[in-house]
């Protein structure tokens, strides 16, 4: 869950991360980086001068972007809210995640995120429907308004390979949270994707 007094979570994930593991599970992000890196290198050597320039600053775009998201996401899986995740369907692969929006003192305001996640490649191999899995969660909005706007989120498993850590994140979530969750799953299809505000 979040902090309440600032835009920090009160249970951080601390994980250790890995890029190689996050491109694993996200292929399409490699590969569309690779096709930009490599298309604007073939681009630069076969053609004129002006377009080499343009390649160039492609290639640099690409490169800068993979930079950016690596230390992104090294910084999601370190400071991030770990947060009850479950997974609800197995084809796609679907979680629900439960976060309570609150973001100052006037108490909870649960909601559950539906999202498809690319989850074959995870550490420990792929979940079966019903699994707990540890999601990292980062809020949006502005500190003070009562409640944060929405959150994006992430699961452990897709930038982090130390199972015995990812164990520990999962241990680490209120049990009430993962009854919370399945009990609002039952009035819930893994295809109402987005962001549902639960009644507290």
């Amino acid at each position: 869950m979040a902090d309440p007094n600032a835009a920090r979570a009160s249970n951080p994930a601390k994980l250790p991360f890995s890029f190689t593991q996050y491109l694993r599970c996200h292929p399409i992000f490699l590969a569309v980086s690779v096709v930009i890196i490599f298309g604007g290198i073939i681009v630069a050597v076969r053609e004129r001068f002006s377009v080499w320039i343009g390649a160039g600053f492609g290639v640099l775009g690409a490169w800068g972007g993979i930079q950016s998201t690596a230390a992104d996401s090294k910084r999601r899986w370190q400071e991030g809210d770990l947060c009850a995740a479950l997974v609800v369907s197995d084809a796609p692969y679907t979680v629900a995640v439960l976060a309570d929006l609150c973001n100052d003192r006037s108490g909870p305001k649960l909601a559950i995120k539906i999202r498809t996640v690319p989850l074959a490649n995870m550490a420990g191999g792929p979940p079966k429907r019903g699994d707990k899995l540890a999601a990292i969660s980062l809020y949006k909005g502005t500190v003070g308004t009562g409640a944060w706007e929405d959150f994006t989120t992430m699961i452990a498993n897709c930038g982090c390979t130390d199972l015995k850590q990812i164990k520990r994140a999962i241990d680490s979530i209120d049990a009430g949270d993962w009854q919370i969750l399945a009990q609002a799953m039952k009035s819930l299809k893994p295809t109402d994707l987005g962001l549902h505000h639960l009644e507290v």
